[in-house]
């Protein structure tokens, strides 16, 4: 069969072994990762790291928790908590330690839940507590200062004209974004040194030179089998160079930075659940800088998730009260373009939105006449 089990280790190294009296059999797959990482369980919980959750099965004779103590202060602060049950059996307690209160009470139900609460301790312990008979998945848990700017839309100026940034739910699953530090140095020689200015303004970027071939990368867990992930990091470099960067499939992708500040990205598949995402010299040498790194479980990458010792989803957008309910309906949805031509060449284009036939489509389309149709 396959078994697994877990196992905290108290030192900086340790040693893992398979073996046993008399044993007559053969062994593959084997894998050892870091799971539940600043998570405390209970009994009956356990981290399903390969979904990003963590599992009560029912087998705990009393009331267990699911612990996390916050790092940063966080006293007298309001914050809004919130995460994702799948439930089974049982009954779920939730609170912030220092509210005085039971912050997500008697949940017996599916669902996302949210509430916002207020500590008067500096770094409290966040903790959801099952009852004997809790069975189901718990997942998302986010905790987010909330302030006065916090509800306001976020102004994408991208374009040179500014609009509302509406993104979907994303994780980044790279634990540390900005502390290179905690990234690994392979095949090569690395120096790396923090300190220098980043596109957020602040002096937390790193500066890092390496000889050809090596590369700075960080071990990243939860990743699917067979989906599709985008790694993006920003980079600049003293002098244009060539710089690799990928390691979700076995190779990196070279790209040409510059001596500005850029967002690079690139989308592979992943063929395990943990995977290396880095940043590799090639074939040139020289001082490069490096901030932001994320890693998302999608074709493409969304605006910047600072992490700073475990992965941060940021929660899904949403634009309410945008204009008359009575012409855009959010339950079937408006489609809008603007079309712009540059000559009137008696040539049909357009968009169209349709369920794979012409018999159910929506068509806004410049035809024939060089007038515009709407079908």
């Amino acid at each position: 069969g396959t078994y697994t089990f877990y196992q905290e280790c108290t030192g900086t190294n340790g040693y893992f072994y398979l073996g046993g009296n008399l044993f007559d059999g053969s062994i593959d797959n084997v894998s050892l990762k870091e799971v539940g990482q600043d998570w405390t369980f209970g009994d009956g919980f356990t981290p399903d790291q390969a979904n990003s959750k963590a599992t009560c099965d029912g087998t705990q004779s009393a009331a267990t928790n699911l612990t996390q103590t916050i790092s940063t202060n966080i006293q007298n602060k309001l914050v809004r908590v919130s995460f994702t049950l799948d439930y089974t059996a049982g009954v779920l307690l939730g609170s912030l330690s220092g509210t005085g209160v039971v912050d997500f009470n008697n949940i017996t139900s599916s669902g996302t839940y949210t509430a916002e609460m207020t500590s008067n301790e500096v770094s409290p312990p966040l903790i959801l507590q099952g009852d004997a008979n809790f069975i189901g998945s718990i997942t998302n848990i986010v905790l987010k200062e909330v302030t006065n700017d916090t509800n306001l839309p976020r102004i994408n100026y991208d374009n040179g004209c500014g609009s509302w940034l509406l993104e979907d739910e994303s994780t980044n699953l790279i634990t540390y974004s900005e502390d290179f530090s905690q990234w690994s140095v392979i095949a090569g020689t690395m120096s790396r040194e923090s300190g220098y200015s980043s596109p957020d303004g602040n002096n937390n970027a790193y500066k890092i030179n390496g000889s050809i071939s090596s590369k700075i990368q960080k071990s990243t867990s939860g990743l699917t089998v067979g989906e599709q992930h985008t790694f993006s990091i920003y980079l600049r470099a003293d002098a244009p160079m060539v710089i690799g960067i990928g390691g979700i499939e076995s190779a990196t992708t070279d790209l040409s930075i510059t001596t500005e500040w850029k967002r690079y990205e690139v989308t592979q598949t992943s063929s395990t659940t943990t995977r290396f995402p880095q940043v590799k010299y090639t074939s040139d040498l020289g001082n490069v800088y490096i901030w932001g790194a994320q890693l998302e479980q999608q074709s493409y990458a969304t605006s910047y998730i600072p992490t700073s010792g475990a992965s941060n989803t940021r929660l899904r957008d949403l634009a309410t009260n945008s204009g008359n309910s009575t012409l855009i309906n959010s339950t079937e949805g408006t489609l809008y373009v603007e079309i712009a031509r540059n000559s009137n060449e008696g040539l049909t284009g357009g968009i169209q939105i349709n369920d794979g036939s012409l018999d159910n489509s929506i068509r806004l389309f410049f035809n024939q006449a060089n007038t515009i149709s709407v079908i």
